[in-house]
């Protein structure tokens, strides 16, 4: 969804931000088997994820304007 929003204007940070917070959530699915870093990485994840919503309603409400 990030590089379809890149390529639809939205900045090129935003994109990378998406994507990063994409691959931390992912690396979070190792967790159960109590891979090193697993939890932490999911825990970041989910705080960019959320971050990045935020970015998406900021972005889109100035978007419309």
């Amino acid at each position: 969804m990030a590089s379809v929003l890149w390529r639809k204007g939205f900045p090129r940070w935003f994109a990378v931000l998406g994507t990063v917070a994409a691959a931390l959530i992912l690396l979070g699915v190792a967790a159960p088997w109590r891979v090193p870093g697993a939890q932490q990485a999911n825990f970041a994840g989910y705080v960019l994820w959320s971050g990045w919503m935020l970015a998406l309603a900021v972005l889109w409400g100035r978007r419309r304007e």
